[in-house]
C-alpha cells in the first residue's frame, strides 16, 4: 500500500509516528518522561546489511500476516540489553547473525492498528556475518535479500526507508 497519496492519513506510519511523538511530549512540564506512564512498550531491531555480489544488500522479512516487508524487530527480552534483544530478533526472525553498531541507533514510534498499543523502537545497523539456512521462525516468515533501492521500493514506510538510507551512507557501513 502506498501512503504518498494522503501523507496525513492515520495509517501512514511516518505520520502516525510524528503524531504519536507530538502527543507524548505535548504539554509536558518536565523534561523527564516515564515510558510506563505513557503506556509505551519498548522494542528493538536491526537493519541487517551485507556486501553481496551485487553490492550492498539488506535483509528484510515479511510480517507474520505476510503482507509487508520489514526489518527484524520485536519486544525486549527479559534480562537483555536493547542491542542484545535486537540481535536476538535478527536471529529468530531473519536467520542472520552479525555485529551491530550500538552508537548509531535510530528511534521511531508507532501505534499498532488493531490494538492501538504504542511502541518506541530502537533500530541498530547490523553488519551480517552469517546467514543461516534455517532459523526459529523459518516456517512463519519469508526472508529476502534486496538492494538498497529495491528495499526502499518494497517497504511501505517512509520511516523505514529513511532509517535504511541513514545507515547506508558511505561512511557508516562498509562491507
Amino acid at each position: 500500500m502506498n501512503f504518498s497519496s494522503n501523507p496525513e492519513s492515520s495509517l501512514n506510519p511516518a505520520y502516525s509516528s510524528l503524531k504519536l511523538y507530538q502527543d507524548i511530549f505535548r504539554n509536558r512540564s518536565s523534561d523527564i518522561v516515564n515510558m510506563r506512564d505513557l503506556k509505551i512498550s519498548r522494542q528493538s531491531g536491526v537493519v541487517p546489511l551485507f556486501r553481496g555480489k551485487d553490492g550492498l544488500q539488506v535483509v528484510l522479512v515479511k510480517t507474520r500476516s505476510g503482507g509487508r516487508w520489514v526489518f527484524p524487530k520485536g519486544n525486549l527480552c527479559k534480562g537483555c540489553t536493547m542491542l542484545e534483544s535486537a540481535e536476538k530478533e535478527a536471529y529468530e526472525e531473519a536467520g542472520v547473525r552479525g555485529s551491530s553498531l550500538p552508537f548509531q541507533s535510530r528511534v521511531y514510534f508507532y501505534r499498532k492498528a488493531r490494538t492501538s498499543k504504542r511502541f518506541m523502537v530502537t533500530m541498530y545497523p547490523m553488519k551480517v556475518r552469517t546467514i543461516l539456512r534455517k532459523w526459529p521462525e523459518f516456517a512463519f516468515r519469508e526472508r529476502r535479500f534486496f538492494s538498497i533501492e529495491e528495499a526502499c521500493e518494497v517497504m511501505d514506510s517512509k520511516v523505514f526507508t529513511d532509517i535504511l538510507r541513514s545507515f547506508t551512507m558511505k561512511k557508516r557501513i562498509r562491507g
